[in-house]
């Protein structure tokens, strides 16, 4: 009796090890895929604006994924129920990839564009600060930044060596072509903005939020991924008009659409829809007319504000998150100085800027901007 009952409890026990086994490895938790920017290697500190650096987690890489397969594998073998073979969990674990996770898709991303090779610096300062202030493995998000390489001031393969350093992944597209639309008649330094459209197309992401590259990110970027409805963008300001009721395109967060991004390709020939001489700014508010949620200035701090609105430049400053050089941009030899009409927003920049090219050790090779 006694022989018979350790029989049935060993049996038992042999059951659960074996159901319990195949629960870790014939439904593993998916890993999440090597990061592709650079590792943040320092500890969390106070820059000399009281900002926090966020440390991004590293994620684990294919290889310590299957290492971690095989020694959970090793540890329970003793526990296997007869007949119940090693290499037939290791096949049911790993799935039909040879042992390898494929890349895991995130949820949202950040974008942004550089069409010509002056504004690579800029993007390289956006994704610097962006990291700085936002975990973006938490947000289940990553930065991807849509570059022309073909054509005049095109972005240069130094360039985006430069770019996937400091954590962009980088993606080439031809310049997007539109029926009856002469591009040459688009004002120079909005020529290529359409070309933003593509993002639209990207329908792997939930959500795309869309930063200029000429901005900087001072707080947490989280709460633009949660809003309602298809597009959402701050108002525009203007030196005589403080709110307007359009809204600015260079912070937007919007949902993917394949359909949309068809509707927008033959909406750009509509000339109720695009100007000749307009970009996508202009275009975006036609097309999205009265149903686009406004968000709140902070989203989209223009620097028109700080020379034209100082008041309320002063008292949002604090809760500020993207700050747009839209009326000054910063140069690499005319630094905005005391007296300049954006001379503290300028120094601001060039602090900023400094600290980023010592991080990467980038002093010798690119200028301080400001």
């Amino acid at each position: 009796m006694v022989a018979g009952k350790h029989t049935a409890v060993l049996g038992l026990t042999t059951f659960i090890a074996a159901v319990y086994l195949l629960s870790l490895f014939a439904f593993p938790e998916a890993p999440r895929a090597p990061v592709w920017h650079p590792i943040i290697a320092r500890s969390a500190v106070s820059n000399t604006h009281g900002a926090k650096n966020v440390i991004t987690p590293v994620a684990a890489t294919n290889a310590s994924v299957l290492r971690e397969t095989q020694r959970r594998a090793l540890a329970v073998r003793s526990t296997m129920a007869p007949g119940l073979e090693l290499s037939h969990l290791m096949s049911t674990a790993n799935g039909a990839h040879g042992g390898e996770w494929p890349r895991r898709q995130p949820r949202y991303a950040v974008a942004s564009s550089v069409m010509t090779a002056r504004f690579a610096q800029y993007a390289m300062m956006l994704a610097y600060t962006l990291q700085q202030h936002n975990d973006f493995e938490a947000l289940d998000a990553e930065l991807i930044l849509l570059v022309r390489t073909e054509g005049k001031d095109a972005v240069t393969a130094h360039n985006i060596t430069n770019l996937e350093k400091v954590g962009w992944r980088v993606l080439v597209e031809k310049d997007l072509e539109f029926e009856g639309v002469d591009k040459g008649k688009i004002r120079p330094y909005h020529r290529y903005n359409l070309n933003k459209l593509y993002l639209w197309s990207y329908t792997q992401y939930e959500r795309i939020v869309f930063i200029d590259a000429d901005t900087l990110c001072k707080n947490s970027i989280a709460e633009l991924f949660v809003q309602p409805g298809d597009i959402a963008g701050s108002p525009d300001v203007w030196w005589d008009v403080p709110i307007d009721t359009r809204f600015n395109s260079g912070v937007i967060s919007f949902r993917p659409s394949i359909e949309e991004f068809r509707n927008m390709i033959t909406a750009v020939s509509d000339p109720e829809m695009h100007k000749p001489n307009d970009a996508d700014q202009a275009f975006l508010n036609a097309y999205y007319r009265r149903r686009f949620h406004a968000l709140p200035f902070k989203y989209n701090y223009n620097l028109v504000m700080y020379q034209f609105h100082r008041r309320t430049w002063d008292m949002l400053w604090d809760e500020a998150v993207i700050i747009h050089y839209t009326t000054k941009k910063p140069m690499p030899t005319r630094h905005c100085g005391k007296g300049c009409g954006e001379w503290e927003p300028s120094v601001y920049y060039s602090i900023l800027c400094k600290e980023m090219l010592a991080f990467y050790g980038l002093e010798n090779e690119l200028p301080v901007l400001g």
